[in-house]
């Protein structure tokens, strides 16, 4: 884990949180047919555009986080973000030339810049995707009413039990 924590209260704009492709995916052109695609290198890390809108206080904070603690991107730290699996803990790095500032004369100054972090599909073996994603196959479908059902169990039906006796 990196050393340094991004400073809490420091929330994405999720309107304006994208993610990027990894690369690492080459392909070879074939006369008369479809290019062969072919894997030039596996994991990597996938480029997240953020925009931050930070209060004076909260610049100032940013200010210092960025400039003294992580030398400009320089040195990777640990923020929360989305690479498909819920908001975790990822230990990105500030991609070279990326960061912006705008709105200084508002009420919030917007930071923009992209870090990249290594998702967290990797921490999943192949052949625990390949079960989940089967699993997804066969029963996608029922899924929803299951649930569905099991929110009024939980939230309705024991209450009406427990009140009713």
């Amino acid at each position: 884990m990196a050393e340094f924590e991004m400073p809490r209260g420091m929330c994405p704009l999720i309107a304006n949180y994208t993610g990027g492709d990894m690369g690492g995916v080459e392909e070879t052109e074939v006369e008369g047919g479809a290019p062969r695609p072919a894997l030039a290198y596996d994991r990597g890390v996938q480029p997240f555009t953020v925009t931050l809108a930070l209060n004076a206080q909260k610049y100032r904070i940013w200010t210092l986080f960025y400039h003294r603690l992580i030398k400009r991107g320089s040195i990777p730290f640990s923020m929360m973000l989305d690479s498909g699996f819920g908001a975790q803990p990822h230990t990105v790095f500030i991609a070279k030339g990326t960061y912006q500032e705008s709105g200084r004369t508002t009420r919030h100054r917007f930071v923009t810049f992209v870090v990249k972090a290594e998702p967290k599909a990797y921490d999943v073996s192949v052949d625990d995707a390949q079960r989940e994603v089967d699993l997804w196959n066969r029963h996608e479908t029922r899924l929803f009413p299951f649930f569905r059902r099991l929110a009024i169990f939980a939230n309705e039906d024991v209450k009406v039990m427990r009140d009713g006796t």
